[in-house]
């Protein structure tokens, strides 16, 4: 089988291995030759560590400056008992998260004012970079755009962060528990939880992240992370939950025990 490919094949690789990660990516040169053929397998190699390795590609790099994530959490609560054997709490339960890993924060953008220019930066103009970027590479011939120009690194497709803690989360609760202890062959548990979960990285609420260095979720503008801060992918508002133990009437050492939780 022939894989005919003009925009270019993807590969992620990790070797060397994290934080030294790259996209390589090969495209056909005319449009009409293949790239490669599927049946033989991809032939994309990686690019050695020069100092212009990935040059024309998308490249991945840390921060070394950003530290460990952390979590503060603080809650109060008031316990009312109703009778000797039956108590009701209402608390409030907040925690912050700060640092969390942010996946795919590209750094290689237009700015929005730039954007705002429109169909201008479609505009093929020479390549000033034409001889050095490979050839194979989507930005390595002898024009390429004017928006490609103006990016920051204009030598390179994107430029992300590759796990970058950069995101912040923020978590807000009421909740409200009524518990009669065992007497009189009963005991119950109703507790209800209303809660709101705020934050700028949902990708790290997506376990298919984990797959490879690419989010699901990318980070919408690399100039104003407030404009990803919203209600979290990770967000359940509305948790209630349900148990009692009853002793059958038949005698000592029998009982029921359902449990319910409903979201």
């Amino acid at each position: 089988m022939t894989f005919f490919d003009q925009a270019g094949i993807t590969t992620p690789f990790t070797n060397p291995q994290f934080p030294f990660v790259q996209t390589v990516t090969q495209a056909t040169l005319n449009n009409v030759t293949p790239a490669f053929v599927l049946s033989n397998g991809p032939n994309v190699q990686p690019v050695t560590l020069t100092p212009d390795a990935g040059l024309g590609q998308g490249v991945f790099t840390v921060d070394r400056n950003l530290g460990s994530g952390y979590i503060q959490q603080w809650n109060f609560a008031i316990q009312r008992e109703i009778t000797p054997n039956l108590t009701f709490e209402v608390a409030y339960v907040g925690s912050k998260a700060t640092h969390l890993g942010d996946p795919d924060a590209n750094i290689n953008q237009l700015t929005p004012e730039q954007l705002a220019t429109g169909a201008s930066l479609l505009t093929k103009v020479p390549n000033p970079y034409f001889g050095q970027i490979p050839a194979s590479s989507s930005i390595g011939q002898a024009t390429t755009t004017q928006a490609q120009l103006l990016k920051p690194f204009p030598r390179f497709t994107n430029v992300t962060f590759f796990r970058n803690n950069i995101g912040n989360s923020n978590y807000n609760a009421v909740q409200a528990k009524l518990e009669k202890r065992f007497s009189r062959g009963l005991s119950f548990l109703v507790s209800y939880t209303r809660s709101k979960l705020i934050d700028d990285a949902s990708s790290v609420f997506d376990s298919s992240v984990f797959t490879g260095p690419v989010a699901n979720y990318p980070v919408a503008n690399g100039f104003n992370r407030g404009l990803d801060r919203d209600v979290s992918n990770g967000d359940i508002p509305n948790v209630t939950a349900v148990s009692w133990v009853y002793e059958l009437p038949v005698g000592p050492g029998h009982s029921l025990n359902p449990k319910g939780i409903a979201g």
